[in-house]
């Protein structure tokens, strides 16, 4: 149901009817215009050719009695080729086909840098 007012100029006479929006729809209007949050895979195709906007992700990978639970591959990039299912890198957030940009080491943790 839509509420209308009617404005009234100076001299107290009605003007043109106008909707009236109830207080909470401006909110509900809000959140549907908000882009929603998107999961981007980079892939060895699209880091050669620049097509997909990348997001850099840290992600910290404790190495468990099996070790880091991953196959990597390439060089400059790196790239995840496999990760062992609840494994390590799996617990952490590494997926395959991820490129790792870095990787820094600290005793049994180690912090990577995703693209």
């Amino acid at each position: 149901m839509k509420h209308f007012r009617i404005p009234t100029t100076q001299n107290g006479s009605a003007g043109s009817p106008r909707p009236q929006q109830p207080p909470h729809s401006n909110a509900q209007q809000q959140q549907t215009q908000q882009p929603r949050p998107q999961t981007l895979t980079p892939t060895r195709e699209s880091a050669a050719n620049g097509s997909m906007a990348m997001q850099t992700l840290v992600l910290t990978v404790s190495r468990d009695a099996t070790g880091y639970g991953m196959k990597v591959s390439g060089d400059k990039p790196v790239f995840v080729e496999s990760v062992k299912p609840g494994g390590a890198a799996r617990r952490a957030g590494l997926m395959p086909d991820d490129m790792i940009l870095k990787v820094m080491r600290g005793g049994s943790v180690s912090l990577f840098i995703l693209l």
